[in-house]
């Protein structure tokens, strides 16, 4: 190959070269390595480029040719030199899709070696496909994080941070709308190091002349606040946070704006209608997720506060049912109805230790023990199972009644006795279980009662009241297996 500059070999056609590679649609270039003195690869030259080159970097093809990628574009990323090195050395061809950064676009092509330190490049440029599935990737990581966030405040910053990120924006804030009041509050803001926050509340005077178009829901995008009509006479507060370009998105519910969604660029840029798209798909995600968290909170506050009411009726009943029936009730019989009350009072207690509708069957188990004070001689494993409100009260009943029995005539009747309760979730047919077992061991040997009371029945009612309950008397003692669907335990 030939090392004249300008030139390919002088066993090819130049002519027939030229007007294949001229009439390309895409991007070609014909290159030729530069070494130092010790024969190290450290730039390449630029022979020839044809007409798409230009359209796809931006440049004239005069500016290219016989000059160095180094010197045509000096911030050019290090592998853009080096994995055309490798071309040349191992004459093996190399596949890219890599961005230039000072042009700001992603190309995908490959590059061959075409003899002694020649090489060529076909490339196509695919900024828009790249940042598409950047968008997409992006939103995905955000509805990944807001469906396991529960804190309001950080799903805020977590947001905007991946906002920011995915658009390599300066500055990112999520702030709430507040119009009896007239302001609009970040509690956070996410921005590059060097930048101010934005937290902090603001009147919406402080937004400008555009404010009114804001609050009917028009998204504001202000390529450059210098030149745009609605910020240019007054620039002080923009140059107070070194913001030259921003995006002012609407969030709304039921049709009322209810937040703002802040992108900041420290630079003037275009925005595309992408981008804008990208930002009212996310703030919309992030809008729901806090709303849903909100309201959850509200219902979790409502549903603490009708729990300790029932809690306090409860109580309220224990002491008319004992005022009302000693001395014209048996006393055991009297004691078992407060008991079973009493029982009732503990589900209560775990559906109020912080889970709202729900309670965790240990913390529900550990509850109805303590209370009869045999706790330390049970011994309970299994995984973490929530139980909805209703399973957990029928499930604390059942507990009780089992335990009690066991005080009276199984194996807690004695100071040798165990009591083993084990949980497991298990696979059955088309729907996943929980199967419960109560182990009795070294009392004496069990008899199946000769009637069955209430106490039989709420047994035989199983977890969630609805049966799945086998009892088997064995000479070692009693073993009660009871199943019930999980989807039925956590959500009823």
């Amino acid at each position: 190959m030939s090392a004249e500059a300008g030139k390919p070999s002088d066993s090819i056609d130049a002519t027939r070269w030229r007007e294949l590679y001229h009439g390309l649609s895409q991007g070609f270039i014909y290159a030729r390595v530069v070494r130092d003195e010790a024969g190290t690869i450290f730039d390449w030259r630029y022979i020839d480029v044809n007409r798409a080159w230009a359209d796809l970097v931006g440049m004239k093809p005069e500016d290219a040719r016989g000059r160095t990628v180094r010197e045509l574009i000096p911030d050019i990323e290090d592998p853009w030199v080096l994995d055309f090195a490798q071309v040349v050395e191992t004459h093996h061809p190399v596949h890219f899709t890599r961005q230039v950064g000072a042009f700001g676009r992603w190309y995908d092509g490959a590059a061959q070696w075409v003899g002694e330190d020649d090489f060529t490049v076909i490339f196509n440029e695919v900024t828009d496909r790249i940042e598409a599935q950047r968008k997409r990737d992006a939103l995905l990581q955000l509805g990944d994080m807001l469906r396991d966030e529960r804190d309001v405040d950080a799903m805020r910053i977590k947001a905007v941070r991946i906002i920011g990120e995915t658009l390599g924006a300066q500055r990112t804030a999520y702030g709430d709308v507040e119009h009896a009041r007239g302001t609009v509050t970040y509690p956070d803001s996410w921005q590059q190091d060097g930048l101010a926050s934005l937290a902090g509340q603001y009147r919406f005077e402080d937004f400008g002349t555009y404010m009114l178009r804001f609050l009917d829901g028009e998204t504001i995008v202000l390529d450059d606040v210098e030149t745009d009509p609605s910020t240019h006479d007054d620039l002080t507060g923009w140059q107070s946070i070194d913001t030259r370009s921003a995006v002012n998105l609407p969030v709304s519910e039921d049709g009322r704006v209810v937040g703002i969604l802040v992108v900041q660029f420290t630079q003037p840029r275009s925005w595309t209608h992408d981008e804008i798209a990208f930002l009212k798909s996310a703030g919309d995600r992030l809008e729901t997720a806090i709303a849903r968290r909100r309201a959850q909170i509200r219902q979790n506050v409502l549903n603490h506060e009708i729990l300790h009411r029932m809690k306090n009726l409860l109580a309220m009943v224990q002491s008319v049912a004992m005022q009302t029936m000693r001395g014209k009730v048996p006393a055991d019989l009297l004691d078992t109805f407060v008991q079973r009350l009493r029982t009732l009072g503990t589900a209560q207690d775990a559906l109020l230790s912080g889970h709202g509708d729900a309670c965790r069957l240990d913390e529900m188990i550990d509850g109805v023990l303590g209370n009869l004070s045999i706790g330390d001689r049970c011994d309970i494993s299994g995984p973490e199972v929530m139980m909805g409100a209703r399973a957990g009260l029928a499930a604390s009943l059942l507990m009780h009644e089992l335990a009690t029995n066991a005080i009276k005539y199984g194996a807690l009747s004695n100071e040798n006795g165990q009591v083993t309760i084990a949980w497991r979730c298990v696979d059955d047919a088309d729907r996943r279980e929980l199967a419960l077992d109560w182990i009795e061991t070294g009392g004496p040997r069990p008899s199946e009662p000769e009637h069955r009371g209430f106490g039989s029945r709420l047994i035989n009612m199983g977890l969630i009241g609805t049966g799945g309950s086998q009892l088997s008397f064995k000479d070692t003692g009693l073993h009660a297996e009871f199943r019930a669907s999980l989807e039925q335990i956590e959500q009823a």
